[in-house]
């Protein structure tokens, strides 16, 4: 995890920010980063509210910040005093929005926030302010667990390597990531790389289909050439140093990342997410969205190269 060096933390005081806190103290120890603790308010006061002038309205705005603010530097202050350089900040906007911005503005390269609302990450955790940064941000997300210990004795990597450059790209980031995570906290690593053969349920009983034979050639080629291509992905880490399990797995990725995040008591999910290279805009897929709305780990969500965020600094 070497490579996050200026790490932005968004403060959330509907939620316990302690385990956040502590991950980015911990990675800005590690990597002799910098980190920025963020506040975003949304504005509800108008002019009108309870017959308030425009005058006692910015005057409640300029206290109510202020106040926020002091909160935010008695929280962040043990921080301080363990040699960490840390800023603070409580803006007003929508949040998202503006967390992009401060990424954009100041090029943060992780973005670290606690799961929303009090039933855990499958309750709510993916929707509002981490949805729209999961899809928005240009930098890595991580959302994590309020109830998190303090470290991962489980880790998942889930990739999707193949002939495509922009994925092996994103597989190569995403395996960077948990690898360095794991050796970190010598944490067992779970790699997970689930196939298919598109359109086999027509090959097999639609109009398309094919004699069994030819379809399990099919079948057994398609296999080979995912596996050819977690492999090679896989040479170029050294996972001797780590506990690891490889699941090389037949089936839909919607429904074998969460299964298997489950069954393995998984602490974070390590995965991508589709973009579009070169095109404002970016959209989560039907398999990150499914796996994102159902596991009950933290997550870092990484984007493709290429990314191009629709959030512009002067909106």
């Amino acid at each position: 995890m070497k490579r996050f060096k200026n790490i932005l933390l968004v403060f959330n005081e509907s939620t316990q920010n302690k385990a956040t806190l502590e991950q980015a103290k911990d990675l800005c120890k590690r990597n002799h980063a910098r980190l920025t603790v963020v506040n975003v308010v949304e504005d509800v006061l108008r002019a009108g509210d309870q017959g308030s002038t425009p005058e006692v309205l910015s005057s409640l705005r300029s206290h109510d910040l202020e106040i926020r603010k002091q909160d935010l530097e008695q929280l962040v202050e043990p921080v301080r005093q363990e040699g960490i350089q840390v800023a603070t900040k409580v803006i007003t906007g929508t949040p998202f929005l503006q967390i992009i911005r401060e990424v954009l503005r100041f090029k943060h390269d992780l973005v670290i926030m606690t799961a929303e609302g009090n039933g855990g990450l499958r309750e709510r955790v993916f929707c509002s302010t981490s949805m729209h940064l999961m899809r928005k941000s240009p930098c890595p997300v991580w959302v994590v667990k309020p109830d998190h210990p303090g470290h991962y004795a489980r880790i998942l990597a889930a990739v999707d390597p193949d002939s495509d450059k922009q994925k092996n790209e994103l597989a190569i980031k995403i395996m960077d990531l948990a690898t360095s995570k794991a050796l970190c906290y010598n944490a067992e690593l779970h790699i997970v790389n689930a196939w298919i053969l598109h359109g086999e349920s027509l090959l097999r009983h639609g109009r398309a289909q094919i004699p069994s034979a030819e379809l399990e050639k099919l079948l057994r080629r398609t296999e080979s050439e995912h596996k050819d291509a977690l492999d090679k992905l896989l040479s170029r880490y050294d996972l001797e140093k780590l506990q690891h399990k490889i699941h090389f797995l037949k089936g839909e990725a919607k429904n074998i990342i969460p299964a298997l995040a489950e069954q393995n008591n998984i602490g974070l999910i390590v995965m991508g997410t589709v973009g579009r290279t070169g095109v404002p805009g970016f959209f989560i897929g039907n398999t990150a969205e499914n796996v994102l709305n159902q596991v009950n780990s933290s997550v870092m969500a990484v984007k493709p190269e290429g990314f191009v965020t629709p959030v512009k600094l002067d909106e």
